[in-house]
């Protein structure tokens, strides 16, 4: 267990200070103390280094966790969402094939799979990954945004609306409104 909230609101508040050094230091010892336990560490450094605009480190420390965690499908898919947020699909990809099989949750491994698709212009593919992820977990923000999008460039703003709408109704079904609460 690691509290990464913690560890990446300690390391904002020494950037916004304009100690940007201590800050990734914190975070650098953290991860050499903590990942040989968990790859979370390496993703707090990552995006730490990344909003600092220090690329190639952040990646060179995930890639240096992947080597140290290498069965993490969690930091896989974590690296697979990263190097598609940079353009570097092939990198992606080969996340994407190392974390198949693995111990990732099932709707994680179909969100990554459906924003490779969508990065590869597979549209079809990347709805309906997208789709499936979020039948699996219903309640993930992240899911839905994903078919909606998906959607909306598929099918148009309507059929995108017409699917958050219908996600809204079985969540209020699934959990009627208690007497004295607002609609």
């Amino acid at each position: 267990y690691t509290d990464e909230d913690r560890a990446a609101a300690y390391a904002r508040a020494c950037r916004f200070l304009g100690d940007f050094e201590t800050g990734l230091a914190f975070l650098r010892r953290r991860e050499q103390t903590l990942g040989d336990r968990s790859g979370a560490p390496a993703q707090t450094l990552f995006d730490e280094l990344d909003v600092q605009e220090r690329v190639p480190e952040a990646f060179a420390v995930l890639a240096q966790a992947q080597r140290r965690r290498p069965g993490d499908a969690a930091l896989g898919a974590f690296a697979a969402q990263a190097h598609l947020r940079y353009g570097q699909l092939d990198a992606a990809g080969a996340a994407l094939q190392r974390i198949e099989g693995g111990a990732v949750q099932q709707a994680t491994l179909l969100k990554v799979r459906s924003l490779v698709f969508e990065a590869r212009h597979d549209f079809a593919a990347a709805l309906s990954a997208a789709q499936r992820a979020s039948e699996l977990e219903p309640l993930n923000l992240d899911h839905r945004r994903l078919v909606a999008r998906q959607l909306e460039r598929q099918q148009g703003r309507e059929a995108a609306l017409r699917s958050l709408e219908a996600a809204a109704a079985a969540l209020r079904r699934a959990w009627p409104a208690r007497p004295g609460s607002r609609p």
